[in-house]
């Protein structure tokens, strides 16, 4: 749902290889956004959630994101500079919270409630989305932190996100463990 709406709404206007930013706390909907924006054929780019504006304007305007999704306090810290970046903005956790929100976000279930009417629409469309994304094409750009200068983008392909989670398949299988969990650090951060 959030993959169809942001790609096939204009008001979004995400293609395939612009970059969809996602700033908030370890919360589902940022993993929810991260699967949605790159299975559409986006690039995700996860912000570090403990950064400072000044950071966050650096890296949404290195990398050029087209859409940022965000919590509150987030998408707070980018109002001073959102409008002059042009990104578009959709806001997670703000119930009870009445808008106008900060970067004229719209509501994330806003948003889901109209890409799930699209998938219903047309559910062959979901498809046609995936197939977009090839294993050489960019999935995430996650910055660095920054400690030696500006920020730097990493960027990792689908091929090299996929590898990282087979290599947790593996890993299994040569030590198993029945009752054994695994934990991935990418894409969320401090966790």
């Amino acid at each position: 749902a959030f993959g169809a709406e942001i790609t096939e709404n204009p008001a979004f206007g995400v293609g395939a290889g612009h970059r969809v930013g996602i700033a908030m706390r370890n919360y589902p909907e940022f993993l929810l956004a991260f699967l949605g924006a790159t299975a559409a054929g986006a690039t995700a780019v996860p912000f570090n959630s403990l950064s400072t504006g000044k950071e966050l304007e650096y890296v949404s305007n290195d990398a050029d994101c087209k859409v940022v999704v965000g919590d509150v306090e987030r998408l707070g810290l980018f109002a001073p500079f959102a409008e002059k970046q042009g990104f578009k903005s959709i806001i997670v956790r703000a119930q009870g919270r009445p808008g106008p929100y900060p970067c004229g976000a719209v509501h994330w279930g806003d948003v889901i409630d109209a890409g799930a009417n699209r998938v219903k629409r047309n559910p062959a469309g979901v498809g046609e989305r995936i197939a977009r994304a090839g294993p050489a094409d960019e999935a995430m750009n996650l910055y660095t932190s920054g400690a030696t200068g500006n920020p730097k983008g990493v960027v990792h392909t689908h091929r090299s996100v996929g590898t990282g989670i087979k290599m947790g398949e593996l890993i299994a299988l040569v030590k198993p463990d029945p009752g054994g969990v695994q934990l991935l650090a990418v894409p969320l951060f401090h966790i």
